[in-house]
């Protein structure tokens, strides 16, 4: 019948996070921690489809048909092999994605731009094709401790202005007041990326001081920005962030 729904979805407040899938026929869902289907069930609660997955994706189905097509991590199973995570399609097959990262954050530190999760499919998720996610996650709020390593390490050779040793007080600065604005920064594909850029970029101002430091602050920061399409508004911005002249 025309305008009827082909399934009812009760969706969580992640990204791909399905916590049923009501279709038609009565069936339901049950997923993994990844999202990934494990199972359809039907309304006497036996499972008459079930999903088996490989670390990279590679897809078994047992039993009855279905036309489900969310599948490996709760992506789109498109029928010829591939997944579509939204910027891009993925190929268990390959365990790689089939195009480059068109927002290319990683080729400054010359990692493959085909690559799925960093290889870590059992920790990981990419929902939108452009940043990883979850435990371990190579752009989530986890690599903020690199900014307290950091800070932790200069921090005992430090005799100049605000314990900057090496890099000078301001630059010590930036580091230590970097961690909790890293970890109160927004969570998200763009954010992710973002994060994850600065972090990566910031040794190129680290032995710096004044406004040579300031200057290669901001230059990293424009820059990461226009790589991973960030664009802040300033209420998204936690306070603890501009207190610390990060301007995130």
């Amino acid at each position: 019948m025309p305008g009827t729904p082909a399934a009812n979805l009760l969706t969580g407040l992640g990204i791909d996070e399905v916590l049923t899938r009501r279709m038609r026929s009565g069936r339901g869902t049950s997923s993994d921690a990844l999202g990934s289907t494990l199972a359809l069930s039907d309304p006497a609660g036996a499972l008459p489809t079930q999903y088996t997955y490989e670390p990279f994706g590679s897809t078994t189905i047992t039993g009855t048909a279905s036309s489900n097509p969310f599948q490996y991590t709760g992506r789109e199973n498109d029928g010829t092999g591939l997944y579509y995570y939204r910027a891009r399609y993925y190929s268990p097959t390959l365990s790689r994605f089939v195009s480059e990262d068109p927002l290319e954050c990683e080729r400054r530190n010359g990692k493959d731009l085909y690559a799925y999760v960093s290889n870590n499919p059992v920790n990981l998720v990419d929902p939108s094709g452009l940043a990883e996610s979850g435990p371990g996650s190579g752009g989530g709020r986890d690599v903020c401790d690199a900014y307290d390593k950091r800070c932790r390490d200069k921090l005992p050779y430090s005799p100049g202005r605000g314990g900057g040793g090496g890099g000078g007080g301001i630059a010590t600065s930036y580091l230590c007041g970097a961690g909790d604005c890293c970890r109160e920064f927004p969570e998200g594909p763009a954010e992710n990326c973002t994060r994850k850029c600065l972090i990566d970029e910031y040794p190129s101002c680290e032995n710096l001081d004044g406004t040579s430091h300031w200057q290669c602050t901001i230059r990293i920061h424009v820059r990461c920005y226009q790589r991973c399409g960030y664009k802040p508004w300033p209420w998204q911005v936690p306070l603890r962030c501009y207190k610390t002249g990060l301007g995130f």
